[in-house]
């Protein structure tokens, strides 16, 4: 179930021009959202000046609207029951209605196209570090000696759309021998990539 507030920022939808326009954008973001987990400025403005509010309520109808889209992929349950399960009670039921109706037409195409653009291979979701210093070790001349903590955040790969990926946080230690041996293969690799972009 979506939450209140996102609840509260779909009423923004009430606001469209006609019906067209809401499918229209719920397909827009949909397809957005697949590529990147932000939108472009023209299109928070353009959507503003159509549905006459102001950027920042735009921004949260778009990740009102990106999360009701990932819970109808995610969750599998037929129309009547999206009806109950997916929004609060109270909800606008004219708006409800034609969401689901929406949602409901274009639903396993978009589970098709979610699981055909899932990588199998787990990806970087964010990276974080510190540096530490060794205070204790089993020989005494790594005391002291400064090292990093390096923390990632890995999207886990599922083959399922009734499945949300899953974040697992991996954390390692690196000297700066390893370290400089770790940005050296990252460089190479750079290199590499550039000199594809460039042919």
């Amino acid at each position: 179930m979506i939450t209140t507030q996102e609840a509260e920022s779909l009423l923004v939808l009430l606001g469209a021009p006609n019906q067209k326009a809401i499918q229209q954008l719920i397909l827009a973001v949909f397809s957005s959202s697949r590529i990147s987990t932000s939108f472009s400025l023209d299109f928070v403005n353009e959507l503003s000046t159509s549905f006459k509010s102001d950027p920042e309520t735009i921004q949260k109808l778009l990740a009102a609207l990106v999360s009701l889209i990932n819970k109808s992929i995610y969750e599998y349950l037929p129309a009547d029951q999206m009806l109950v399960k997916l929004f609060p009670n109270g909800f606008h039921d004219n708006l409800k209605q034609l969401l689901v109706k929406i949602i409901s037409h274009y639903l396993s195409q978009w589970r098709r196209e979610t699981l055909i653009s899932h990588n199998f291979l787990a990806s970087l979701k964010s990276i974080d570090w510190r540096i530490d210093i060794k205070s204790a070790s089993n020989h005494i001349h790594q005391i002291s000696i400064p090292t990093v903590i390096v923390q990632l955040q890995i999207v886990e790969p599922t083959t399922r759309t009734d499945v949300e990926p899953t974040l697992r946080t991996v954390t390692f230690e690196l000297d700066s021998i390893t370290l400089q041996t770790m940005l050296d293969g990252l460089g190479k690799i750079r290199a590499q990539l550039t000199s594809i972009k460039q042919q």
